[in-house]
């Protein structure tokens, strides 16, 4: 799990535990927002979808 042996998550208390999801999600990503897409790129990318083409 995460890169963690069963043995090392065993031996963690929970807020050990805790910590390290934590730090494991924020290191991938997790506490980012994307930007929402315009308008225009939305409708864009529903009509190629409803076309069945990938996005461009």
């Amino acid at each position: 799990m995460a890169g963690l042996r069963p043995e090392e998550v065993r031996r963690m208390t929970v807020p050990e535990f805790a910590a390290f999801m934590q730090g494991f999600a924020a290191f991938h990503g997790a506490d980012e927002t994307p930007e929402a897409p315009s308008a225009d790129a939305w409708q864009q990318a529903l009509q190629r979808d409803a076309l069945g083409r990938d996005a461009a």
